[in-house]
């Protein structure tokens, strides 16, 4: 059976696997406009998370909890599958990242949102150079270059 998902969609899981937070978002930014539910709803969960990971990255905890809470409030009452998605198994992938950010911010950095629509496994996600605003800051240790 042939799955068809929107390009704007696929595009997304592609830069966010990539590490692209920011692109990502943009991406399921431009998909949400134009869905109707319940896709619209996840997809401005899965721009929260993105959203998310960008102030990760930028060591903005506060900004990171809140959007993750948006985001699983945005699931709330969701089930099943949307857009190959299973919304229990993002919902659950949002308490997991909680939990690890509570219990130390840099080992969450490493530790992604796991965002894996069924049908699209065999997509080629590979690394590439990220956009600025997407590479992490992190503050220059003493001693070193």
């Amino acid at each position: 059976m042939k799955v068809s998902y929107p390009s704007c969609y696929v595009h997304g899981v592609v830069l966010y696997h990539r590490g692209m937070y920011w692109h990502a978002h943009e991406a399921w930014e431009t998909c949400w406009r134009k869905a109707v539910e319940p896709e619209r709803t996840l997809l401005r969960a899965l721009i929260q998370i993105a959203a998310a990971m960008v102030h990760l990255s930028r060591r903005n905890v506060r900004g990171t909890r809140a959007l993750l809470d948006r985001a699983e409030e945005n699931l709330e009452g969701m089930h099943g599958e949307i857009l190959g998605l299973s919304v229990e198994a993002l919902r659950e992938e949002i308490r997991r990242f909680r939990a690890h950010l509570n219990r130390s911010l840099l080992e969450a950095t490493w530790e992604k949102i796991r965002v894996r629509p069924s049908h699209l496994y065999g997509l080629r996600c590979g690394r590439r150079r990220r956009h600025p605003a997407d590479v992490p800051h992190r503050e220059p240790v003493p001693g070193r270059c």
